[in-house]
């Protein structure tokens, strides 16, 4: 499911905007949200595109099994491993 987040901190990392769901400005208020809904639900070809590489990001990288290869491979290469 495509994400609808604020574009603060590391979020942007995990959403990125308009191709895994939307980031909104830290003052964006609940008709914002509202509005990034509607359009996102607009169009229902375009809304499962964006579900499908928003699962596929979180696949590629922010599954639980990548993450803890990744911190492996980083402590590895710290140590001289």
């Amino acid at each position: 499911m495509p994400s609808i987040a604020t574009a603060v901190g590391g979020v942007p990392t995990a959403v990125v905007d308009r191709e895994t769901g939307f980031l909104l400005d830290l003052d964006a208020d609940g008709a914002d949200y509202a509005d990034t809904v509607e359009r996102a639900w607009a169009s229902e070809q375009e809304y499962a595109s964006l579900a499908v590489r928003a699962r596929n990001h979180f696949n590629s990288r922010l599954d639980w099994d990548i993450g803890a290869a990744t911190v492996e491979s980083l402590c590895l290469s710290e140590i001289g491993e």
